[in-house]
C-alpha cells in the first residue's frame, strides 16, 4: 500500500537566527514528524518555538529595533485545532491534549544548545500537528523566543510543488523540489558557517 508524504518547512535565514524546521506526515493520519535544526547569533541557555495562526507578511525583515518583532503575528495567540471546550488543566510538558496545538515548547520543553556551542538540534513526534485539512500547520507562522524576547519568524510553507495533468492527451505529473530541504545544517557548528552556507545558496 502506497502512502502519500506531506512535508513542511519554516526556514530562518536572516537576523538572530539561521536554519529550519522540518515537519513530515506519512499519510492522512499519520503522526507529524519535527525536526528543528538552527543557530543563534546570541548565546542564549534555551530558546522555545510556537506556531501562529497568522501568516508572517514579512519573513525575516528587521523592525526598526532590529529585533523584528513588530513583522511576527503573536497577538492572536497559538495557533490552535482542540475542539471547543478546551481542557481546564494547564499545559504540561508531553500532553497532547492540555497544551495548545502550536505550543511546541510547551509540549516538548525548550531547545538546549550543544555544549560550547549556539547550535540546537532537536527531533519530536507530535499527534496533534497536521499537514494538510483545515487544520493544517501549511501557512502559519512559525515564531522562535529567547524568554519572551522574539528572535525571529518565518512562514511554514511547502517545499515541494506538483503540477498535475489530467485534462487532454497528456497525463502525469510535474514536482518542482526546493533543494534546500535536501542538506542538513548539523555538520555547521557556529552560526557564522550556518549564515555563510545559507547565503551560498540563494
Amino acid at each position: 500500500m502506497e502512502y502519500s508524504r506531506y512535508e513542511a518547512q519554516a526556514l530562518f535565514e536572516e537576523n538572530e537566527v539561521v536554519g529550519r524546521v522540518v515537519f513530515r506526515q506519512l499519510g492522512l493520519t499519520g503522526v507529524v514528524s519535527v525536526l528543528m535544526e538552527i543557530a543563534s547569533k546570541s548565546a542564549h541557555s534555551d530558546l522555545s518555538f510556537g506556531i501562529y495562526p497568522q501568516f508572517s507578511s514579512h519573513p525575516g525583515d528587521e523592525d526598526e529595533e532590529g529585533d523584528g518583532a513588530d513583522e511576527c503575528p503573536i497577538s492572536a495567540g497559538y495557533f490552535d485545532s482542540r475542539p471547543l471546550p478546551l481542557p481546564a488543566n494547564p499545559c504540561e510538558l508531553g500532553s497532547f491534549t492540555n497544551c495548545a496545538t502550536g505550543d511546541l515548547s510547551g509540549k516538548f520543553g525548550p531547545l538546549e544548545a550543544f555544549p560550547k556551542t549556539k547550535v540546537y538540534r532537536e527531533f519530536q513526534t507530535d499527534p496533534s500537528l497536521s499537514l494538510h485539512g483545515a487544520f493544517s500547520i501549511m501557512g502559519r507562522s512559525l515564531v522562535v523566543f529567547a524568554g519572551t524576547k522574539i528572535l525571529a519568524c518565518t512562514n511554514i510553507i511547502s517545499p515541494t510543488l506538483v503540477a498535475k495533468f489530467f485534462v487532454g492527451p497528456l497525463e502525469g505529473r510535474v514536482v518542482f523540489q526546493d533543494l534546500q530541504d535536501q542538506v542538513s545544517y548539523l555538520f555547521f557548528s557556529t552560526f557564522e558557517e550556518m549564515e555563510t552556507k545559507t547565503k551560498l545558496k540563494q
